[in-house]
């Protein structure tokens, strides 16, 4: 059966690019606008580059006759155009300040994503087919965190059960820090975790609170020490199996 989402995957695609263009920065000052310690600084955001361009590779990949009637590509197709329409739904809702509305749209991304992620990961265990996806799903996680933060400032949320911004991101931070680390040792996928090293770097650039930057770089050690054992599982594994 012919993959019929190919050409609605690249209007999604478009759709979603086109929208995030047009924005012209105004999600950025906005956020910049909102004073929270659980935000990376602005050149994090540059990982957006990075993601949709593998993404192109992959929409590409799909138009080749070998890979197009491959079995991941046709299970993933609606949940990767549902994805896109979440993508540009959040970049509107966020340029309106529509901030509860937002987190909603942010949660159903991040659910289209680990469908599509459980997808391809129950067909093939090669990294080469989720790399596009761990990248998303990883930045992703970390956006819906902020997410929180954000929603809870404009909101006028300065505490909860007591606590306030600075003990909540070090309390998250950790957090995270586990989420991380849990799916990348239960789907053997390291590019996850790295995601959060280059979110988590980005929020101690930014951060002016002592304590929540030893935090950070504490989290950011334990990430990098579980990915390395990750690494050296994986390739003892691989030569054991030789």
């Amino acid at each position: 059966m012919k993959n019929k989402w190919i050409w609605l995957n690249w209007l999604g695609f478009i759709f979603a690019v086109t929208i995030n263009a047009l924005d012209g920065g105004k999600t950025g000052r906005i956020s910049d606008s909102i004073p929270t310690l659980f935000k990376p600084a602005g050149y994090a955001f540059s990982i957006w580059g990075l993601i949709y361009g593998i993404l192109l590779v992959w929409l590409i990949l799909q138009t080749i006759p070998k890979f197009k009637e491959h079995e991941i590509a046709k299970k993933i197709g609606p949940w990767f155009l549902i994805s896109c329409i979440f993508n540009a739904a959040w970049i509107i809702t966020f340029s309106y300040e529509l901030f509860p509305l937002t987190l909603v749209v942010m949660i159903g991304l991040l659910a289209s994503l680990m469908v599509i992620y459980s997808k391809v990961d129950r067909e093939t265990k090669a990294l080469r087919f989720k790399v596009p996806f761990s990248l998303y799903i990883g930045w992703v996680s970390v956006a819906t965190i902020v997410n929180v933060f954000i929603v809870m400032q404009t909101q006028g949320i300065t505490k909860l059960l007591g606590i306030g911004d600075a003990g909540w991101t070090m309390i998250m931070l950790p957090v995270g820090v586990l989420v991380a680390l849990v799916f990348m040792f239960a789907n053997r996928d390291p590019i996850y975790p790295l995601v959060f090293v280059w979110a988590y770097i980005a929020i101690n650039f930014k951060s002016d609170d002592g304590l929540v930057d030893t935090v950070v770089l504490g989290s950011v050690v334990v990430l990098l020490a579980g990915y390395v054992f990750l690494l050296v599982r994986m390739r003892r594994q691989i030569h054991v199996s030789k």
